[in-house]
């Protein structure tokens, strides 16, 4: 970088011209700013080629600037552009950007302390591996299969994300109730009437405790699913274990709806049969729905596949 600096750049500056701030821009929409004296270590290189081979996509071709004394987002890939600036501009990043971003001194941050981002962003490395790796098959799948992704990005990941809240939030009222919580009744009996439709209590703390435990796993798998490309299938298992929360869910709904509708014709005063066509039955129904929804993108995965 020195030597493109001092042989190319430097002579088209104006006499007595002195930037101290340098925007170096990628044809990815990525940016970093540098002081001058940082972009011009001695180990800064515009890199051409990794290995004796002319870098590929993944790793920023046609040019990337590579910094190693700094932190990776300073080495920005398929170089188009810089620009020279006599005060601080203003990162794309914002406060998340260092000015000097040096590995030495864990420079990570303008404002957080490195102890507190250390194990966060080692943490996110291997997730911001996966994702951009899919970000390339996305992109080097013909325009048809890339309309056909986006798809199905624009609206399973929101079914996924939407019934991960909701499962979370199932599975925290029962942790809830299993620690003796009350609500929504105001003593054991008056909950048993309108939870489970005992007259006289719930079921055992140890019972209940039982619940949360699966549906902590389905709310993890359906945010893996969230934040999933339709050109990445997730393992058999994931899938299996989904597929089951939809069989139980769907019979929940269904057996639920069914006893409630016939208990609510009989004549009972049991809160809970009204509470279960009201929340629980339908609850359980659309839980199953949006698991199916996002499960049933499994086959737009396989014909992407086939396609490619």
């Amino acid at each position: 970088m020195r030597d493109v600096w001092n042989d190319i750049i430097s002579p088209l500056l104006a006499e007595g011209a002195a930037p101290t701030f340098i925007t170096v821009d990628g044809l990815d929409g990525h940016s970093a700013v540098f002081l001058l004296e940082d972009l011009l270590g001695p180990d800064v290189l515009i890199a051409t080629s990794l290995n004796g081979q002319p870098l590929d996509r993944r790793h920023g071709a046609p040019l990337r600037l590579v910094s190693p004394g700094q932190y990776g987002y300073k080495s920005v890939k398929h170089l188009e552009r810089l620009a020279l600036h006599n005060q601080e501009p203003r990162s794309i990043l914002g406060s998340k950007e260092h000015l000097r971003a040096r590995v030495a001194f864990e420079e990570r941050h303008k404002w957080i302390p490195a102890w507190i981002l250390r194990r966060v962003y080692r943490a996110l490395i291997p997730i911001t591996a996966v994702l951009a790796e899919r970000s390339l098959l996305l992109a080097d799948s013909p325009p048809a299969i890339r309309r056909d992704a986006a798809q199905g990005i624009r609206f399973q990941r929101p079914a996924a994300a939407v019934a991960a809240v909701l499962v979370a939030n199932i599975a925290s009222v029962h942790a809830y109730w299993a620690l003796g919580g009350r609500w929504p009744g105001t003593d054991e009996m008056s909950l048993a009437r309108r939870v489970v439709g005992d007259t006289t209590a719930m079921p055992h703390p140890a019972a209940i405790a039982l619940v949360p435990v699966p549906l902590a796993g389905v709310a993890a798998l359906l945010l893996d699913f969230a934040g999933r490309s339709r050109l990445s299938r997730p393992a058999p298992r994931k899938r299996a274990g989904l597929r089951l929360f939809v069989i139980l869910t769907a019979l929940r709904a269904l057996a639920g709806a069914t006893g409630s509708t016939i208990a609510v014709l009989r004549g009972t005063k049991v809160p809970y049969f009204r509470l279960d066509l009201l929340i629980f039955s339908p609850l359980c129904a659309l839980l199953a729905g949006l698991t199916a929804f996002v499960v049933a993108g499994e086959g737009g995965t396989r014909r992407v596949e086939k396609k490619r």
